[in-house]
């Protein structure tokens, strides 16, 4: 255990993702950042475990990201894969298996065909694939040539995808440990690289924690990072862009010691819509360099914008309004940096206008941020935000920012008029407008809005948020039970109404210490379509029979359906230990009539689910 008394608290921090590429938006910026911070502020070494397969060599990424200055002298990268190929026999015979009987693989393994001794093949990644080209086996060689892992795909039909064993083996061919999840390889990992001793592990990336969100070790405080706005990715007009692992880190939030939201607005819009509960805090994005006194004047007609090329960011709407700007005879200049499958679109879209000689494709560049020493704005025309750090980057070197009024983050750190400009959301004129505004300000009113930007960022120096980490880390470990879970083997359906102020449930829970104190439970509703998610506290009380629970999903919640939407109900029980989630038996019982378009049903295995009629109207 750590013996210095620092900032944070005084046992290892590991911060969780799933790659750090070699080019990187936002986030993964973010977590280099904060884990530097955390390392040269406490004085402590700080370990990034990647779990990517296509992971380059963590060493040589570790260097280069060093000598960039993007990375601090105290912090490392490791990849599952590196390691484990790399490890001793010794060493992974210490890595805890899934399975204690191990199965006999030898069947199925793909040799290679190297001709001869097979320390010389080197290392080699072998694949079998199905007739449809799916693939169904994975084998990896280590550098001497022996097998590593073999993963296959095909276990429960030889030939076609389902069930899954992953298997590691000796250097002399014999297996070690086997898993039938990937998950619970990545889990046994983390366990190898912890090992017993007390420890943080902060989860900076919202797919690694839908495998991570219920990794609950009595030494381990876990932390999920909540980078974007997720309830605005289950939309009709974002559908697709809430992967399978982000939803279910999404909707797990409470199986987290803690949960990091990026601003106050984030963190009361997800409690009042009981997402959120009371392991969270707000953990602010961070300047890693300490903003500094503006530069020289600047010409006011240039700006930089810096970001993915994805449909999130909306630079089509960047790219509109600078053309209203150049229309009106405005000598407006734009460096735009960044990469993503948009590139090509907009390319076209800055055609299309004639705007070539105004707007110009940098690539990405890893010192795009350099370009705000020099630029007098940037715009940001987002759909949506958790808490842009490129705004913070702007503002720190005395660039004006220009964004769009959306959730989440630009009206935390914007003051409008004083330090940047905020547009209503969607509104491509008003864009332009605040885009003029700042070309034509006179150059003393633009140097004290630039000295304010830079005052306003000093709130987010890297000293001020790790400090703030530091008592939130606190408090999670304190907070942090390790008491066993409740025995909380289900709930059934024993009345429901459906009316005008929404729906009333009545619901009998099954299990031991259900009335324990400091229990509660919710209601959860989960849209198949990762579609709607939503929770509502309930009431428990004892009763002859056991603990009953009292629960009211609101007209208002109903409204906010979407349509067709089918969902699932759920009974989230928290208390001592690691929550529980049940699904609600209702077969047997009869069913209200559909109320406004909505209509309570039980499903083929027997429970509670509800959907949104087509073509209603709540």
């Amino acid at each position: 255990m750590f013996t210095r008394r620092g900032s944070l608290p005084d046992v290892p921090i590991y911060f969780l993702l799933s790659v750090v590429p070699e080019s990187f938006g936002g986030m993964v910026t973010v977590a280099l950042q904060r884990s530097s911070a955390f390392a040269d502020l406490d004085r402590r070494q700080i370990q990034i475990l990647t779990k990517s397969a296509d992971m380059d060599d963590p060493a040589v990424r570790t260097r280069e990201l060093q000598e960039a200055g993007r990375l601090s002298s105290r912090v490392t990268i490791r990849n599952i894969w590196t390691d484990l190929l790399g490890a001793s026999d010794d060493e992974l015979r210490a890595l805890p298996s899934q399975k204690s009987e191990l199965e006999d693989v030898g069947a199925y393994l793909l040799a290679p065909d190297h001709g001869g001794d097979p320390v010389s093949i080197g290392p080699v990644v072998l694949t079998r694939t199905s007739a449809s080209g799916e693939v169904l086996q994975t084998d990896r060689y280590r550098e001497d040539g022996t097998l590593a892992v073999s993963d296959r795909l095909d276990v429960a039909v030889p030939g076609e995808r389902g069930g899954r064993l992953i298997t590691f083996f000796a250097r002399d061919g014999h297996p070690l440990a086997q898993w039938d999840r990937l998950r619970a390889l990545y889990h046994a990992w983390v366990d190898w690289v912890i090992g017993g001793q007390e420890a943080i592990l902060v989860v900076d990336s919202a797919p690694t924690g839908g495998l991570f969100y219920d990794y609950r070790r009595d030494h381990v405080t876990t932390v999920q990072v909540i980078h974007n706005h997720h309830v605005l990715q289950m939309s009709a007009e974002e559908r697709g862009e809430l992967s399978s692992d982000v939803w279910q880190m999404f909707t797990h939030l409470d199986w987290f010691d803690a949960v990091s939201v990026l601003t106050p607005g984030q963190q009361q819009d997800l409690l009042e819509r009981g997402v959120l509960g009371g392991n969270s805090f707000v953990g602010s994005n961070m300047l890693r360099d300490l903003p500094s006194a503006p530069s020289g004047a600047r010409d006011p007609r240039r700006g930089a914008i810096v970001g993915r090329l994805v449909r999130q960011k909306r630079l089509d709407h960047a790219i509109e309004a600078l053309r209203l700007v150049a229309m009106r005879g405005n000598d407006v200049r734009v460096d735009i940096y960044g990469n993503g499958p948009k590139e090509k679109a907009l390319e076209r879209l800055v055609g299309s206008h004639d705007l070539e000689r105004r707007v110009t494709f940098r690539g990405y560049d890893p010192r795009a941020k350099d370009a705000f020493e020099t630029a007098s704005f940037t715009v940001l025309s987002s759909r949506y935000e958790g808490q842009p750090m490129i705004l913070l980057e702007a503002m720190g070197a005395g660039c004006i920012p220009i964004a769009y009024d959306v959730e989440y983050g630009p009206a935390d750190i914007i003051t409008d008029g004083v330090d940047g400009l905020l547009v209503p959301e969607g509104d491509i004129e008003a864009l332009a407008a605040a885009i003029e505004r700042v070309m034509t300000l006179d150059e003393r009113h633009l140097a004290k809005m630039r000295r304010a930007a830079i005052r306003r960022s000093r709130a987010f120096t890297a000293q001020a948020v790790t400090r703030s980490w530091g008592r939130s880390l606190r408090r999670a470990r304190a907070r942090k039970s390790t008491t066993p879970s409740v025995r909380f083997s289900g709930a059934r359906l024993v009345s429901c109404e459906i009316d005008v102020e929404g729906i009333h449930l009545e619901i009998d829970m099954r299990g031991e210490d259900l009335s324990a104190s400091g229990m509660s439970a919710r209601v959860t509703w989960l849209g198949r379509s990762r579609d709607a998610y939503g929770r509502v506290l309930g009431k428990l009380r004892r009763t002859l029979h056991g603990v009953r629970l009292s629960a009211d999903i609101g007209a208002d919640a109903l409204q906010d359906l979407p349509p067709k939407a089918v969902l699932d109900i759920y009974v989230d029980l928290h208390g001592p230990g690691a929550p529980v989630r049940r699904r609600i038996a209702s077969s047997g019982l009869a069913m209200p009539s559909a109320f406004a378009g909505v209509e309570l049903y039980t499903t083929v295995a027997g429970h509670l689910s509800l959907r949104r009629m087509a073509g209603s109207q709540p």
